[in-house]
């Protein structure tokens, strides 16, 4: 057995998921038990009771999930096929509304709305690393004072065209959610734990501002541990979360 960093991860030469690492305690720790675990953490402004957002995905996460999500202290991001978002800008008596995703093709109105309401915008796009993404997360930045989730990367070398059209934080993973077909059609992805590690290390190499989502591949608590040892800044789950009588989906 051997212990790696995070460095010597980036130089593996095969592709690491969750299941190919494991946390070894290497220190003598002053906590007696788990309820003494502090789990709180700022993002993107917001105080969280725990790092955790759920996925922007059509059959996980609507109002209804967003709401309950914010009284455990969680993040919801709605997503962008929900037909009763009217009600969430229409309403201002529905609070507990953080996040919502959007599309590039976004009509402007609503845009305007979410911006005017505070709003954390996700732009939802399987691989972002297209120039109409940067385009668009440019365009908003520019015209409306909102923080700004982009996504998704698969590996660290197109981090700084991001930070530099002013993304506030970055969702890390192609192909390892559960439900994701991306790989499948396009051929695109690599494991989670190498896709965290190259974007994690090209942050520290070149010291940029950004907020790291560790996106897809989540199993189970062991897995969001994994990703905060990484270093990621938050976890974001679907599978977990589907099925549970909040989802707006089966």
């Amino acid at each position: 057995m051997k212990v790696y960093t995070k460095e010597q991860l980036s130089q593996y030469d095969l592709s690491l998921t969750y299941d190919d690492i494991s946390l070894i305690p290497t220190e003598i720790s002053d906590v007696i038990s788990r309820r003494d675990i502090f789990t709180k953490t700022n993002f993107l402004g917001l105080e969280l009771g725990l790092p955790v957002i759920s996925s922007p995905m059509d059959t996980v996460t609507g109002i209804k999930m967003a709401l309950e999500l914010d009284k455990l202290g969680c993040l919801g991001i709605v997503n962008r096929f929900d037909l009763s978002i009217n009600e969430l800008i229409n309403n201002t008596d529905v609070n507990g509304i953080k996040a919502v995703a959007i599309g590039l093709n976004i009509d402007e109105e609503l845009l305007e709305k979410f911006a005017e309401r505070n709003l954390i915008l996700c732009l939802d796009i399987a691989n972002a690393n297209n120039v109409r993404v940067l385009e668009q997360c440019e365009e908003i930045k520019k015209k409306y004072k909102v923080k700004m989730i982009v996504g998704n990367v698969a590996h660290g070398s197109t981090l700084k065209q991001l930070v530099d059209v002013g993304a506030d934080a970055v969702r890390v993973g192609i192909g390892g959610g559960s439900m994701c077909t991306t790989s499948i059609q396009t051929g695109i992805g690599i494991g989670q734990v190498s896709s965290l590690v190259s974007v994690l290390l090209e942050r520290e190499r070149k010291n940029l501002k950004i907020e790291i989502v560790a996106d897809g591949g989540i199993k189970g608590p062991g897995d969001i541990a994994k990703s905060i040892a990484l270093g990621a800044d938050a976890i974001m789950l679907g599978r977990l979360l589907a099925g549970t009588k909040e989802t707006p989906g089966e």
